[in-house]
Formats: C-alpha cells, sequence, structure tokens
C-alpha cells in the first residue's frame, strides 16, 4: 500500500474515532449546562423559518447547508462544547461530520433533538 493510501485511512479511522466521541446530552443534562457560567454553544441546523417558528432558548441558527460556508462564525469555537440538534437528528449527523471534518473536537448530540425538547413542553424560544 503506498503511502498517500495510508494516510488516507489513517484520517479516515481518525475523524471516525472523533465523530464515534461525540455522546448523546440529555434535555436534562443540556438545561444544567446552559446555567453553567461558561455554557456550550448550541446549535440549531434547521432551516431558518423552522428556527423561528420555535427553538431551545441560547441557540444559534445555522442550517446545515450552510454550514461549509459559515465555517468561520466558528472558528473560535473548533476546542469548546458545541452542541448539535434538528428536529429529528438526522441533519445534525450530517452537521457533525462537516465540524468533525474541519478539526472540532468537542461535538454534542441533543437526544431526541427539536421534537423531544417540544413534546416534553420545555421553553422555547419563537421569533417569528
Amino acid at each position: 500500500m503506498n503511502i498517500s493510501k495510508k494516510v488516507t485511512l489513517a484520517l479516515f479511522a481518525l475523524l471516525t474515532a472523533v465523530s464515534l466521541n461525540a455522546k448523546d446530552i440529555s434535555q436534562d443534562e443540556l438545561q444544567a449546562l446552559m446555567k453553567n457560567k461558561e455554557k456550550p454553544l448550541l446549535i440549531d441546523v434547521r432551516t431558518e423559518s423552522e428556527y423561528t417558528s420555535g427553538h431551545v432558548p441560547g441557540a444559534i441558527n445555522i442550517p446545515h447547508k450552510e454550514l461549509e460556508q459559515r465555517l468561520a462564525e466558528l472558528s473560535g469555537v473548533k476546542n469548546s462544547q458545541v452542541i448539535l440538534y434538528c428536529r429529528s437528528g438526522r441533519r445534525a449527523d450530517v452537521a457533525k461530520k462537516i465540524l468533525v471534518e474541519n478539526g472540532f473536537t468537542k461535538l454534542d448530540h441533543l437526544t431526541g433533538d427539536y421534537i423531544a425538547w417540544n413534546k416534553q413542553g420545555l421553553p422555547l424560544v419563537k421569533t417569528k
């Protein structure tokens, strides 16, 4: 096997390992974390219209389709805790992969995403 294939395989293994280290954060855990002095960055990766119709307090909106173009906005948090959520989990997983590929090291996922948060009657911010 040539060197470039070995490097590619090693990089893939590293990215997979980092991706697998992302843990799920429950709604209760997120609420506790948001009370800490150093809050994690919470990113809602749904569309802007979904976000404005209701989102988790403290979340910023970067739709998953815009994430690669907006990475510069997140350059200061590459080694900070970042928690992702979407409606049901699929788009958060896409966003997680993009962030892992771009060197983010502390990525977590909100268990149950927006659907579970809303179903539990937890606080929402509506900006419409």
